[in-house]
């Protein structure tokens, strides 16, 4: 489904006030999730930072991705980061904070707003990973980077704060399910012809 319809993302991309709208939306996202990881960041060593805040990361890359697609200056293995990584770390968060909620944690406002925000984040990868693009060495990048955050986060303990903290393992088993889909995603996208995704949108 992903790999044939592009309609959505192209009507969006082709239209620059959609464009500008999500880029301030994305903008603010990337704020609030930014002063959520502050303590986080505060006490983590500083070459760790760009490691810790994966959400507000991603988003802010959306936003550069944007910028980039008005200018008319794709990069494909940075929009393959980016739209696989929203929507595995958006959906990270949904299912980790759903399981929280399901095996009786505290139905807070906070967690069903975050639930809300991060199937924002899905759903934009989605529309958008369509436009994905074949680049040489596209599967290395992409596999590499979520298996070293994967690591850190596990390995090294830079993931976020868990709603409940007894719940790591389930926390990695939704990770490595979302790293595993990103590496099936590029090197599927390996055997599309380079001329199936040889198109562009003009901007209005």
């Amino acid at each position: 489904m992903f790999l044939q319809s592009k309609e959505l993302a192209g009507a969006i991309l082709s239209r620059t006030w959609m464009v500008l709208v999500l880029i301030l939306v994305n903008l603010a996202g990337a704020a609030y999730g930014y002063y959520w990881y502050a303590g986080h960041l505060a006490a983590a060593p500083w070459r760790l930072w760009p490691f810790i805040p994966d959400g507000p990361l991603v988003v802010s890359l959306f936003v550069l991705v944007l910028i980039l697609r008005l200018s008319g200056r794709p990069t494909s293995w940075l929009e393959a980061i980016t739209f696989l990584g929203l929507i595995k770390y958006g959906a990270w968060t949904v299912l980790v904070t759903g399981y929280h909620l399901f095996t009786g944690g505290a139905a807070t406002l906070e967690n069903y707003l975050l639930i809300i925000f991060h199937l924002g984040m899905v759903v934009q990868g989605a529309v958008f990973l369509p436009i994905l693009r074949p680049a040489r060495r596209l599967w290395l990048i992409v596999i590499g980077w979520f298996v070293l955050n994967d690591f850190l986060d596990y390995g090294v303990g830079t993931h976020p704060h868990l709603p409940n903290p007894a719940q790591v393992t389930e926390a990695i088993v939704f990770a490595a399910a979302g790293t595993v889909f990103a590496g099936l995603y590029v090197l599927r996208l390996r055997r599309v012809t380079r001329s199936h995704f040889n198109f562009r949108y003009p901007i209005r």
